[in-house]
């Protein structure tokens, strides 16, 4: 029997079809983040760190997951972001 707590188990999804976000974004759209970024593993800075104005690519995402919004960052890794809070830390291009 699984814990109460525990986290749902990691799920593979190949379903990269979503092209404009809740928030606004299509893939294509190019964000500019609003102010320097330290990045975070698991809450402990892990060295990386992002300069306002810096340009982020938004990528196609996953229906299942609309609110995620997919990015390519400016080191070229894909990185998450939720959109809730997207328009406070990002303008655009």
């Amino acid at each position: 029997m699984a814990e109460r707590n525990q986290k749902p188990a990691w799920k593979l999804n190949t379903d990269a079809s979503l092209r404009e976000y809740p928030c606004g974004v299509k893939a294509g759209d190019v964000l500019l983040l609003r102010a320097e970024l330290v990045s975070t593993t698991a809450g402990v800075p892990n060295g990386k760190v992002y300069a306002a104005g810096s340009e982020w690519i938004v990528l196609v995402g996953f229906s299942t997951e609309p609110n995620t919004v997919w990015f390519r960052n400016p080191n070229g890794d894909n990185h998450t972001w939720d959109d809730y809070d997207i328009w406070k830390d990002f303008t655009r291009k």
